[in-house]
């Protein structure tokens, strides 16, 4: 069996104006069904993209010597993601089982920026001199993020209507955003476990 998904979305911060977005992905699944309709195999590829209002951030302020600051920066969240996934899916007694593992390559299609300069006063007019860039604490990248989600779940049913649904996984991301960049890193490795109830009706 084959599956096509097309999924389109948005999402408002109250706060964080920049990270307001709009999405969309389209997916291709491939089952291949095993020894009983209850077993099979999933081949999956899907292509989403972010599109979020990237704009520059300015900030400006005084230094203890009273010279003047200028911070710019954008932390970019507009990106395109190809994700390639294999799963299967069999059952335990009652319990449907799943264990999966993806691949996703994620490219930012605005740099990070985190640029710093001095602004100097002209003791003669009083008047602001051109900001100085300071080159060693100033970074514009291009974020690039490959990242590995393995997953195992379980589904129990309890009745006619109910079922408990257990998920776990394993998520590692290898970013080339690294701490000597400005102090951060987008790499990580997050253990994650849910336990949600389901009401069918």
């Amino acid at each position: 069996m084959t599956r096509l998904n097309a999924e389109m979305g948005a999402e408002i911060f109250p706060i964080f104006r920049s990270r307001d977005n709009l999405n969309y992905s389209l997916g291709l699944d491939q089952f291949i069904y095993l020894w009983s309709s209850r077993s099979w195999l999933r081949f999956s590829y899907l292509f989403g993209t972010v599109n979020a209002r990237d704009f520059l951030q300015v900030q400006r302020g005084i230094n203890s010597d009273g010279s003047l600051y200028e911070l710019s920066f954008r932390f970019a969240n507009s990106r395109a993601v190809n994700q390639l996934s294999l799963a299967m899916g069999f059952p335990l007694g009652p319990i449907e089982t799943e264990i999966g593992t993806s691949f996703s390559f994620t490219g930012y299609t605005q740099p990070d920026v985190f640029k710093q300069s001095l602004i100097r006063i002209n003791p003669l007019t009083g008047l602001p001199l051109p900001a100085q860039e300071l080159g060693s604490r100033s970074v514009e990248k291009l974020r690039e993020d490959t990242l590995l989600n393995f997953y195992i779940q379980a589904e129990w049913p309890l009745s006619d209507n109910w079922k408990l649904l257990a998920r776990y996984n394993r998520l590692t991301n290898v970013s080339n955003i690294v701490p000597d960049d400005y102090a951060v890193s987008r790499s990580y490795l997050k253990d994650l476990i849910g336990i949600n109830l389901l009401y069918q009706f």
